[in-house]
């Protein structure tokens, strides 16, 4: 459901997500059985459905970047993330995923404030945006 991989596709494969420190092994889905990384910036994936219409379905993603605590004491590198996500979610368009879904399109909703995340023992902000998607098959 959704599409996932494309999203994923989209981070890991990016240049200047790579210079920042996300590849592919530091992208978790929000139940993930995963432990994310604690060495560096790392994102974590929240999805959830929102409608259905023909062959479209629009989900919102949560897209939290987190920064371990004894890394780094500020947001620098967390809030170029969010800057660069959302100039390749702005630009996507038909990206297929490896599960067999489309990210038609996306459009930016809304970026949250700073938090400490305790659980992980990082800082961390999210970014959201509302997906076009559709399932190839």
């Amino acid at each position: 459901m959704a599409a996932r991989a494309a999203v994923i596709k989209l981070q890991a494969e990016d240049e200047q997500m790579q210079l920042l420190g996300i590849t592919a092994d530091r992208i978790f889905g929000s139940n993930s059985t995963d432990t994310p990384v604690r060495n560096g910036l790392f994102s974590v994936h929240k999805w959830a459905e929102n409608t259905k219409r023909g062959g479209l379905t629009t989900y919102t993603v949560s897209i939290w970047f987190h920064m371990p605590k004894d890394r780094e004491k500020d947001y620098g590198k967390i809030d170029l993330a969010i800057l660069r996500m959302k100039e390749l979610m702005k630009e996507a368009e038909h990206v297929v995923g490896a599960d067999g879904w489309v990210l038609v399109a996306a459009s930016w909703i809304s970026d949250s404030p700073d938090y400490p995340d305790d659980g992980y023992n990082t800082l961390t902000r999210y970014t959201q945006f509302r997906c076009a998607c559709r399932n190839i098959e």
